[in-house]
């Protein structure tokens, strides 16, 4: 669906977009790569969920320069 950027303590992530893991979702799910684009973590529902594995918190404006892939 689309990808951006993730930033924590220095590192800068690539966040892939995907559609949303679960029912009745309020954001997409949510796949993070780091600078060398190893899989590091991933929320089903970012609207919702921090990430799994790290707690991340990409709602509301922590995910920048996004975008969108055109249909």
């Amino acid at each position: 669906m689309g990808q951006g950027t993730f930033e924590r303590a220095g590192v800068t992530y690539t966040v892939m977009l995907a559609p949303a893991g679960r029912f009745a979702a309020s954001g997409p799910s949510a796949y993070l790569f780091d600078e060398h684009e190893r899989f590091v973590d991933w929320t089903a529902d970012m609207g919702d969920f921090y990430t799994v594995k790290n707690n991340f918190d990409l709602t509301s404006g922590h995910v920048k320069n996004i975008k969108h892939e055109k249909p």
